[in-house]
């Protein structure tokens, strides 16, 4: 699955999961193609569609950040400077105490340091083919808008919360980055009255 490269200055929009079979489908991708690196795939992955966290939090979490008797993850967010505590599921931590051991979370497997973004893009894309996902275009902020939509769409959270929880100034600012308003409008005219 090849897409050309965009034009320079064009937009491109990322795809989130929109369902949880997709997320379930990506999971399994990542799980069946065991390897050095699949615990802290699957765990990266988790953490990813379960925090909301940009990528650059999400690849510098440490050990130091978890209390990993509480669940409770402590992140200092790189764009808004603010705090933040998450809660974690006991799935989560589960998947995560293996990796403990290490200073990052989420190293790079040969430097110990933590992955690049770039690095993690073509692993959101080549867990997005191993699903066998083609509708979309899927990177980085695929697994932070995975968590905003699920909440939206699935578990009907209020978008004025999901807003609040991802730091942005506006209710308009999260349906835009959602894309879900452009569909409910699409919707809208679509049915015959």
């Amino acid at each position: 699955m090849s897409h050309p490269r965009p034009a320079p200055g064009s937009v491109i929009t990322i795809s989130p999961l929109r369902t949880l079979d997709e997320v379930a489908a990506m999971r399994a991708a990542i799980l069946n193609h065991p390897g050095p690196t699949t615990a802290r795939d699957a765990a990266l992955f988790a953490v990813g569609v379960r925090t909301n966290l940009r990528a650059s939090d999400l690849l510098n979490l440490k050990s130091t950040d978890v209390d990993w008797m509480t669940g409770l993850l402590t992140v200092r967010e790189s764009k808004t400077k603010k705090v933040r505590h998450i809660p974690l599921s006991p799935d989560t931590i589960a998947l995560l105490a293996p990796l403990s051991g290490s200073e990052y979370l989420f190293p790079n497997h040969r430097s110990g340091k933590p992955m690049t973004i770039s690095t993690l893009n073509h692993l959101v894309k080549l867990w997005a083919i191993r699903a066998n996902l083609r509708e979309g275009t899927y990177g980085t902020r695929t697994l932070r808008k995975t968590w905003a939509t699920l909440q939206v769409t699935v578990f009907k959270v209020p978008v004025y919360l999901i807003s609040q929880q991802l730091n942005h100034s506006s209710e308009a600012m999260t349906y835009r980055y959602l894309g879900i308003q452009t569909e409910q409008v699409t919707e809208l005219y679509a049915r015959d009255i």
